[in-house]
């Protein structure tokens, strides 16, 4: 099954697996608990701070500053840079391709994440675990 939404605290809900799309291009790919406990993409991160979560507390929600691209006229490098709080000059000029992260066979594109000396990834893109009330806490995986 496909569920098209910007809400991904609704997404964990019923997803094993998340695609996440900006502008039409996927910017990061991973289970629901690892992109909802640690995001890698700016946008992703940014869905997640847009919506209430629907288990634990109540958070600030900060939304996304700026709109959305013409889809007709997509600004050049990464799609996101001009409403990335991240975003570098390299991220103007050149799209980054979706690379795997952290040998787990989740993806990510962003210049953030292809390990280039002297980038430093912002902890809110880094972190391994998350403030936010998880709805994952207290569930166990089984394997089959």
């Amino acid at each position: 099954m496909i569920f098209i939404t910007h809400d991904l605290s609704l997404l964990t809900e019923l997803a094993d697996e998340i695609v996440v799309m900006y502008a039409g291009v996927l910017v990061e790919r991973a289970t629901a608990r690892e992109l909802y406990e640690a995001p890698r993409h700016p946008y992703t991160l940014g869905l997640l701070n847009s919506f209430p979560p629907m288990h634990g507390e109540h958070t600030e929600l900060t939304g996304i500053p700026g709109s959305p691209p013409d889809l007709a006229h997509l600004p050049t490098g990464c799609s996101f840079h001009p409403r990335c709080p991240f975003a570098m000059t390299r991220c103007a000029n050149e799209t980054p391709p979706l690379v795997e992260i952290e040998g787990s066979g989740r993806s990510v594109a962003c210049w953030l994440h292809v390990g280039d000396a002297g980038v430093t990834v912002p902890v809110e893109l880094s972190r391994v675990g998350t403030s936010i009330a998880s709805p994952f806490e207290g569930v166990t995986e089984v394997s089959s």
